[in-house]
């Protein structure tokens, strides 16, 4: 606490931050950490369902990115974080653009409008494209690279690109981008998860793996509100390994497979699902480029955020993957 210029006791956690998505398991994982900080003053949570954490700073509603009066619910709000995407489910690219990039536009938008001062967007490494010709590492000032046959990477690019312009209209908000590479955990419920659970390193190439622990990342979106940084920031572990290696360092088993299967498995779902026959599928375009090196520089985060890793190696990060596995 704190007293005014009248004398009078006021409260130092007078930032207000909004969370979209702020129900998933990685939303609430930003969540946590936000309401733990004495200087947010409180937490909007803003997704399609309700909130499952309960604290006398932390408010849910129930709301759609999508929705054009999306900017009342961000009045008195200082900073949104934007974290509502999709990311693996297969849906008709209409309806996948509508919410991924037209979402993320209004959702901008609407902060402006309603007078917010910073917008932390969970941006990607798919941001720059999955091409085989990268410098490794990539920085920050690496060109990005437009994949428009890649529903997710192509959503990635374009909500970046129109960043670029907004945020050149709009110098009085603070922008920030968090590109972050796969990130691993015990709420990971992808099919790389599941893999990684039954003890399985998957791939279809030998290129280096580019990993993350989730805590991580969530630890360095908070750092971004509290120190209201700008600009870019890689998120990724300090060295990268091929799947094989990574298995061979941590006693799993290496689960090698050529990226033609992967694709053709791929379409395989894409038709289950339109046949009514699977529940989710998966965009074959996640195998098809799977040989890109993605190697990414993070020296910009610890540097200037003052980001520290619990695990600095993909090594470790599997290790702990493997280690909450076993213990749960």
């Amino acid at each position: 606490m704190g007293n005014d210029e009248n004398g009078l006791e006021t409260s130092q956690g007078s930032r207000r931050v909004a969370v979209t998505g702020g129900s998933g398991h990685f939303g609430q994982l930003v969540v946590e950490r936000l309401l733990e900080r004495p200087e947010i003053g409180s937490v909007l949570s803003l997704d399609i369902v309700p909130p499952r954490l309960e604290h006398d700073k932390l408010e849910g509603r129930v709301a759609d990115i999508s929705d054009p009066e999306i900017g009342r619910l961000f009045e008195g709000v200082d900073t949104v974080v934007h974290l509502a995407f999709l990311i693996g489910s297969h849906l008709p690219r209409e309806r996948y653009e509508a919410i991924n990039v037209e979402g993320s536009k209004n959702v901008f938008r609407g902060a402006r409008q309603a007078g917010v001062k910073q917008i932390v967007y969970a941006s990607s490494v798919a941001a720059y494209g999955l091409v085989r010709d990268h410098p490794v590492p990539i920085t920050e000032d690496t060109p990005r690279v437009h994949q428009p046959d890649f529903a997710y990477n192509d959503a990635k690019f374009r909500v970046e690109a129109f960043l670029d312009d907004f945020e050149a209209e709009h110098p009085e908000l603070t922008i920030t981008r968090m590109r972050m590479v796969t990130a691993l955990g015990p709420g990971q419920k992808s099919a790389i998860g599941r893999m990684l659970a039954r003890g399985y390193v998957p791939s279809t190439s030998d290129v280096p793996w580019s990993i993350i622990w989730e805590d991580d990342v969530a630890d360095a979106l908070v750092l971004a509100v509290e120190k209201r940084a700008a600009g870019a920031f890689n998120l990724s572990t300090e060295e990268s390994m091929s799947g094989a290696d990574l298995a061979k360092a941590t006693g799993m088993k290496s689960l090698r497979f050529p990226r033609f299967l992967g694709v053709a498995l791929g379409n395989l779902t894409v038709l289950g699902w339109k046949l009514g026959l699977v529940k989710k599928a998966t965009d074959p375009s996640w195998f098809r480029y799977s040989d890109a090196v993605l190697v990414l520089s993070s020296e910009r985060a610890v540097r200037e955020l003052g980001w520290k890793r619990r695990y600095e190696t993909a090594v470790e990060v599997l290790r702990a993957v493997r280690e909450t596995v076993t213990q749960g």
